[in-house]
């Protein structure tokens, strides 16, 4: 959707929409392939792949970090070189995520009540001061399936708290603020590990780890703009790589894990998905309408997607999900393509037309003016 403070980037929505579908395959692997497995309450939560195809769907989870790179990518690209003012900034982020975050536990509330109790919605607002891991903390009800995906809000949330500030440092040292400011995350994680917090679950669940990804995505919203005109559709190629990445961190020990490597696991996703990222704002620019627009509405609806999609594959479970005579992991993704994603995007449509699309209408400009010469510096590269 069109925002008050930029031009509308296309691209941006395919790249929503890619990130949503890869959860959208983990999820429906993990708890369909698990039904199909094991039965009733069975999750295939992280096997070990035979491939690099298998990786993509058991670790899918890393469309969580190409949402967060890619946060970080379109707020740099829409502020690099103005002000942001903070009130305005925080109200438009409100408008954008607790509408529908407030209505999905409004849902679950009233399917599970008197299970849940009424003061649990005073957690879901709280949801941006939690910093430790959101699984099994107070704050974060647990009211399967709809509030599943609630802990990601955390660390987004505390990175729109951070951006004005980063950006202004940026302005004032430059983009070399950024390497440092990653540079003492990995330090802090480092310490936080040695003191004996688990190096996986910290990378993972928090803003400790998942701050890198948002600062690699400003980075490259920066590197961006000063390519002006330059090609860079080829830097999607590194498509090709990721999925013999995800195998190596799979068979590596994957999610289940916590080896103190994973410390730097955020920096690896985070740097391949920035350069896809690169790469795709251009070639995204040259594909057929036909397609440029279907990607698109899908991107969307990428937030109602991401949110509710774990709900849809609770309802193909409890109405049978369909063997198709193949093995679990070849049934549960035909099952993710032919139910789960058909009806997701579905389910997704309403709600953003009902409850989000209201409220982004509401959104107002937080932009102020910037300095002249460095606005000059930073030009948006040409849309061809």
């Amino acid at each position: 959707m069109k925002s008050a403070n930029s031009s509308y980037i296309p691209a941006v929505d395919h790249i929503r929409a890619f990130a949503a579908v890869l959860v959208l395959f983990q999820h429906s692997h993990a708890f369909i392939g698990g039904r199909l497995a094991y039965g009733q309450g069975g999750i295939l939560d992280e096997v070990q792949a035979i491939s690099p195809l298998d990786a993509i769907m058991i670790e899918g989870h890393t469309g969580v970090s190409l949402f967060m790179v890619l946060s970080g990518f379109i707020f740099a690209h829409i502020a690099y070189g103005r002000k942001v003012r903070y009130a305005p900034f925080l109200l438009n982020r409100v408008l954008r995520i607790y509408p529908l975050v407030i209505a999905i536990f409004t849902l679950g509330f009233i399917v599970k009540y008197p299970e849940v109790s009424p003061f649990e919605f005073l957690a879901v607002l709280a949801i941006p001061f939690q910093f430790s891991q959101p699984i099994d903390v107070w704050f974060v009800p647990t009211i399967y399936p709809f509030t599943s995906l609630f802990w990601t809000i955390a660390p987004e949330f505390q990175f729109y708290l951070l951006f004005p500030a980063i950006l202004a440092a940026v302005h004032r040292s430059g983009p070399i603020v950024l390497a440092i400011m990653i540079a003492g995350a990995v330090l802090l994680r480092i310490l936080l590990v040695a003191d004996g917090a688990p190096a996986q679950d910290l990378s993972y669940w928090t803003i400790f780890g998942r701050i890198d990804q948002f600062l690699i995505g400003m980075g490259a919203a920066i590197l961006y703009r000063r390519w002006a005109g330059r090609r860079s559709e080829k830097l999607c190629l590194v498509l090709v790589v990721m999925p013999f990445v995800l195998f190596a961190y799979n068979r590596a020990g994957g999610t289940l894990d916590q080896a103190n490597w994973k410390l730097l696991w955020p920096d690896v996703e985070g740097l391949l998905w920035a350069t896809f990222i690169l790469g795709y704002m251009q070639l995204g620019q040259r594909l057929p309408g036909l397609a440029t627009r279907c990607l698109a509405a899908v991107g969307e609806v990428s937030f109602s997607m991401y949110l509710l999609h774990v709900a849809v594959i609770a309802a193909v479970m409890k109405l049978g999900p369909l063997t198709f005579g193949l093995e679990p992991m070849g049934a549960s993704a035909l099952n993710a393509l032919l139910l789960v994603l058909p009806g997701t995007i579905a389910l997704s449509w309403v709600t953003f037309r009902l409850i989000e699309r209201p409220f982004l209408r509401l959104r107002v400009q937080y932009l102020g003016s910037g300095n002249a010469r460095m606005r000059e510096r930073s030009s948006l590269a040409p849309v061809r």
